[in-house]
Order: C-alpha cells, then structure tokens, then sequence
C-alpha cells in the first residue's frame, strides 16, 4: 500500500505535533488515510523492551543526524525557536554533567 512510511514529532513551547508520512499512489490513498486517521495511538500498553528500543533508535538518529550539516542547522535552529537562544555545546555539556 505504501512505499515509504514514518512517523514525526516536533515539539514546541507550548505545543507539539505529531504526524505520520505515507509515500503511496493516488489509487492507494483513498484507503490508507482513514486507516491512519482510524488509529489510537497511546490507547495500549507500551512494553518496556519496545520503550527500549524507541530509545535506542532515537539516540542512534541523533548520533547519525550530527554527520549532516543541514540536521545540525536544523536541530540549531529548532532549539533557538524553542528555548529562544541560541544552543551552546560548552554551556549543555556542563549543565549536563552537573544534573541541570
């Protein structure tokens, strides 16, 4: 039904998005968007080897992502709309080895 599929998340001040890409034909996207609309996310139990493994995948991207210049502007950029400075490596290694 798809050729390509993922999930996103973006999170924000005060909100965040969640969203779900799906590479599929004109002919297959009649039946796949109520399919995904249909669904209940976090109506289920997450098991703890499944949390683990979200964790590991998402360390693992983050780790790959500082390789690409444009997801480091990127994750830059996303922190200075957030937090509303620019992200200083020096001052959150520091925080982060005092517990802040």
């Amino acid at each position: 039904m798809v050729y390509s599929i993922h999930s996103f998340v973006h999170g924000y001040r005060d909100s965040g998005l969640f969203g779900i890409y799906a590479g599929t034909g004109e002919a297959e996207a009649a039946e796949l968007v109520p399919r995904c609309a249909s669904r209940r996310f976090g109506s289920r139990r997450v098991e703890p080897i499944e949390l683990n493994r979200a964790k590991t995948q998402m360390k693992a991207g983050l780790l790959m992502s500082l390789e690409s210049t444009s997801a480091r502007c990127e994750q830059l950029a996303q922190h200075l709309l957030i937090h509303g400075t620019p992200f200083d490596p020096v001052e959150n290694r520091q925080a982060h080895r005092n517990g802040r």
